[in-house]
């Protein structure tokens, strides 16, 4: 109320400053004081309940819609999540293969050239050979 209270006393103010625009200011003031009733009208009207409000039918589909969107892209995934954890484990699995088939050559390869087994040797390439080279302690 106190809005519309300053505007009026604004308005006013406007059409004392400038009377060529006191037709426009009456009109204005008008408007602003049929605007207060309403406004008055709705404060005298019952206070809104809002504790317990039905949703219509058409919003409450679209809430369980989304909801089922929701669950299942949840629920994918989860799926996705399993299956690229059993990939992974699949995969190290299948590293961890060929490191253990490698390591098995390379100690037949030390058998084979009767390497020191109480030395540490290194394994480089030199063109397209490998070289067993002792490592200095």
């Amino acid at each position: 109320m106190t809005i519309l209270n300053n505007l009026l006393e604004m308005l006013e103010k406007v059409k004392q400053e400038n009377p060529e625009l006191a037709n426009r200011v009456q009109m204005a003031s008008e408007v602003l004081n049929i605007e207060d009733e309403d406004v008055e009208l709705l404060e005298e009207e019952e206070e809104y309940d809002d504790t317990y409000i039905p949703i219509s039918e058409e919003e409450s589909k679209k809430m369980v819609s989304f909801n089922n969107k929701l669950n299942s892209a949840i629920s994918d995934f989860g799926t996705y999540m399993r299956d690229h954890e059993v990939l992974k484990i699949s995969k190290l699995q299948g590293i961890e293969g060929l490191r253990d088939s490698q390591e098995k050559l390379i100690q037949s390869l030390r058998d084979k050239y009767r390497l020191n087994p109480n030395f540490n040797y290194r394994l480089t390439q030199e063109g397209t050979t490998l070289v067993f080279v002792k490592k200095e302690s």
